[in-house]
């Protein structure tokens, strides 16, 4: 068992917690998932700074279909560097990336044309100075539109979303800021 705790986390309705405790299996689904109203230390608690959120679900552009195996590497391993732990690729791109391991990144197939975007949801989320509709966005709502958000998107009791931590955040508006950094917790 792994318990994580941070100062702030992003709860399920997309609301902003105070001091969470996110214990994971070995298989990295959460088991449980507290907030408590002061920060206190316990056995096994791992600290991590910044604002816990599930691992990004990013949906590819249909531009990388005439990509070269060079460029779509890159931009997978951008995506995995940047979060993202589900992409949805459309039928051409799935079809090609599913005969590669790409260790670290869940690919599905999506019949959708003409989204997504050649930046990672991080950079997207600094350059825009995201906020917390975005943050959903990224992780929620492309999960449902995916049709994965019963092992994704939210940090949730059964589920495996990957956990994120943003540091320097604005926590006043709750935004990302060009400073925001990502770290991958699992």
């Amino acid at each position: 068992m792994r318990k994580v705790a941070s100062h702030f986390w992003l709860r399920p309705d997309g609301t902003v917690g105070k001091f969470p405790i996110i214990t994971f299996n070995e298989l990295n689904q959460i088991v449980e998932v507290r907030e408590r109203n002061t920060f206190e230390e316990e056995p096994g608690l791992e600290l991590v700074n910044g604002f816990l959120i599930p691992g990004f679900v990013d949906i590819a552009p249909t531009s990388l279909e005439n990509a070269g195996e060079v460029d779509l590497q890159k931009y997978l391993n951008r995506q995995i560097i940047g979060g993202t732990i589900v992409l949805g690729l459309c039928s051409n791109l799935f079809k090609r990336v599913k005969k590669k391991t790409v260790k670290g990144l869940f690919v599905v197939e999506s019949g959708l044309t003409n989204v997504g975007n050649q930046q990672t949801a991080f950079d997207i989320l600094r350059a825009e100075k995201g906020g917390l509709d975005q943050l959903v966005h990224f992780t929620r709502k492309n999960a449902i539109t995916l049709g994965v958000q019963d092992d994704y998107g939210t940090l949730e009791v059964g589920k495996a979303p990957g956990l994120l931590s943003i540091r320097k955040m604005d926590y006043e508006r709750f935004c990302v800021s060009a400073d925001s950094k990502i770290r991958i917790v699992i």
